[in-house]
């Protein structure tokens, strides 16, 4: 403390002011701390407008109806002062608070060397004991955020929490929704900021106030029998949870000796919270996906939900846009690292890590690891486990052999594309320099001649667009309005193309009165020359299909392109009979199953819709095919 000594000087100086709560808690623990919580008698306002002033800084308030202000002091380092009125006496004071453990005081003229304790409640003992105690069971209703601040005094203190005040908890959960999520994240990071914090959010979770706190953790609950763990989801969570701590935190990433200083780096205090967030969340989505698929439970598509189940949860706790970004972004992706497994390319390997702008690629490696470690209490597949390992190893050399490069100055820029290409500025030019970069990081290219003739290779093969949405339409005036309305707010980077298959109706003028490309036909020639025409014209990587006719929800291709997208796969399809849906076809049910069944069989793949209207397939796979089909039948052929 002795760089704020003038100012303890001065607070000491001021009449009836006491050290109190935690400060005094963790300095007689010799933990050290920087957050300082006083009280003083008459504080108002304009005391604490004089007291900031001779401290020179400013303050704001933390809870206007119990006068408490906190005041910022920086310094070396940053000080936390918390300012709140003495109740009466400082005695009344003491039992009017929430723990015995925090109802200590102390004379701030004492700063120096503590000698008085004032301990009406016998906080001093149970301290010794490491017992969190309530001071009295109406603590609960004054401010329920003591519900989580018992939990984390616990866990701070390495103790527990005494029998009565945890059945008091139990009993009055419910009382924590009054409470701002600000503040419930503000003790629930540092219950996570604990070394061994899975214990305690076992805990937190067992006595029912996760499930107060966030409506999303009921779904833990949800059909423990479905999963490996005999705790059910909740379990498998809290293994992968613990596994960060025990196997990667614990010996600060002693599996990977050879990145341990990057590591370390990249781990700070608010990643490592993040990630065990992150951890703790990664398989949310689940229940909301569960489906029964030949006597098997499947979870398709439960990132995609969990990431957004987990971004309510940290919108919740009034999380930054960084933080939320940076959870929801490891639950969406951390079934990723494990496909790339099978088809680990540095290739891959960089689109992985370019594919995220929230800095939440080595979180996510991780987590998948971690999500592995799960289930090696239920499985006897060591092999898996150590296969997760050795490829973590080979994901970090890439992306830190990448690193290294990066540090580097590009080997052209756009004015050597433009020169020697002999093409205008403008989004080729910018796709082609990717490429480059990507080409250079694998190894592909050295120098700047290799580079130039890299970009003339590739100029051609390269796709200006991201997407082509291909409309076949043939006598649609009454749909196609509808239709052109729902692609209208595509992202720049994707287009449309409508394909007018020979119309006699107003099809192809109310077409051409939108943003889009329109393909016209002389005659009808049926929708399997409507697409083969698209696909001859797209100008997007990828090629997805949308009828004209309104019989599908235009959201749910979106959905599935993105998804294609960021997995960089080869195809995705969508399927009508995964789950349920509010169409019918029964007219189609039957001959479907037939042909999808015979696809299953001739190619060793399970297929459950091959006439599905909403798949995404890379627009140079299907230009390699040299497709016969002119009407709908066109379906199964692309299958």
């Amino acid at each position: 403390m002795e760089e704020i000594i003038n100012e303890m000087n001065f607070i000491a100086g001021l009449k009836d002011a006491y050290f109190v709560g935690g400060f005094v808690r963790d300095t007689l623990l010799r933990r050290p701390t920087r957050d300082v919580d006083i009280v003083l008698k008459g504080l108002s306002k304009a005391m604490m407008k004089e007291i900031c002033s001779k401290m020179k800084t400013g303050f704001f308030v933390l809870d206007e109806d119990r006068q408490i202000y906190r005041a910022v002091l920086k310094k070396k380092n940053v000080w936390y002062f918390d300012f709140s009125p003495l109740k009466d006496t400082i005695e009344n004071d003491l039992i009017s608070r929430d723990f015995t453990v925090d109802a200590i005081a102390v004379p701030v003229r004492e700063w120096k060397n503590f000698r008085t304790l004032i301990d009406p409640t016998g906080g001093v003992r149970d301290m010794k004991e490491k017992i969190v105690k309530m001071v009295n069971t109406d603590i609960w209703a004054a401010d329920p955020l003591r519900l989580w601040r018992a939990f984390r005094i616990a866990a701070e203190i390495d103790g527990k929490i005494d029998e009565k005040t945890s059945d008091a908890i139990k009993r009055n959960v419910s009382l924590v929704k009054k409470v701002a999520g600000e503040r419930i994240r503000d003790e629930f990071f540092k219950i996570l900021e604990c070394p061994e914090s899975h214990k305690w959010v076992n805990r937190i979770y067992e006595s029912g106030l996760f499930h107060s706190t966030f409506r999303e953790f009921s779904l833990f609950n949800d059909t423990p029998e479905h999963y490996f763990h005999k705790g059910g989801l909740w379990e498998h969570s809290l293994l992968a949870l613990r596994a960060f701590e025990e196997k990667i935190l614990s010996d600060e990433f002693g599996k990977f000796p050879e990145f341990r200083n990057q590591l370390k780096e990249y781990f700070d205090k608010r990643k490592t919270v993040l990630t065990k967030i992150a951890s703790l969340l990664h398989d949310l989505g689940k229940p909301d996906t569960a489906s029964r698929i030949s006597g098997r439970l499947r979870f398709f598509g439960h990132e995609r939900v969990g990431s957004f189940l987990s971004r309510n949860v940290m919108r919740r706790l009034k999380a930054s846009v960084f933080d939320r970004k940076f959870v929801s972004d490891v639950v969406y992706s951390h079934m990723r690292p494990s496909s790339l497994s099978e088809r680990a390319t540095p290739r891959a390997f960089y689109r992985f890590f370019r594919s995220f702008q929230s800095g939440a690629h080595i979180a996510t490696v991780f987590v998948a690891l971690c999500d592995r470690y799960s289930y090696e209490p239920v499985s006897r597949s060591r092999g898996e486990i150590k296969g997760q390992e050795e490829f973590t190893s080979r994901i970090l050399k890439a992306f830190y052999a990448r690193e290294e490069i990066e540090k580097k100055p590009p080997l052209i820029n756009g004015w050597d594309i433009m020169k020697n290409l002999k093409i205008p500025s403008g989004r080729l030019v910018g796709l082609i320099l990717d490429e480059i970069k990507s080409a250079h990081l694998l190894g592909i290219i050295k120098n700047k001649d290799e580079a130039i003739e890299y970009a003339k290779k590739i100029k051609d093969k390269i796709f200006i667009k991201d997407v082509t949405v291909v409309v076949p339409a043939f006598n649609e005036e009454k749909t196609i309005s509808a239709t052109l309305e729902k692609l209208s707010g595509i992202r720049k980077t994707w287009e449309v193309i409508v394909v007018d298959d020979g119309s006699s109706d107003r099809t192809f003028e109310i077409a051409s009165g939108y943003n889009v490309r329109v393909i016209r036909h002389r005659v009808n020639m049926g929708k399997g020359m409507a697409l083969r025409t698209g696909i001859s014209q797209a100008q997007g990587k990828y090629i997805a299909v949308q009828d004209a006719d309104m019989e599908y929800d235009f959201s749910q291709l979106k959905e599935i392109i993105e998804y294609a997208i960021k997995e960089d796969l080869p195809a995705v399809y969508g399927s009508r009979f995964l789950k349920k849906n509010p169409m019918r076809y029964l007219h189609f049910y039957l001959g479907n199953h037939i042909v999808s069944a015979f696809i299953s069989l001739l190619f060793f793949r399970r297929i459950v819709d091959a006439y599905t209207c909403y798949k995404v397939v890379k627009t140079e796979i299907l230009r390699s095919f040299p497709f016969f089909s002119r009407g709908f039948e066109i379906e199964s052929e692309i299958t």
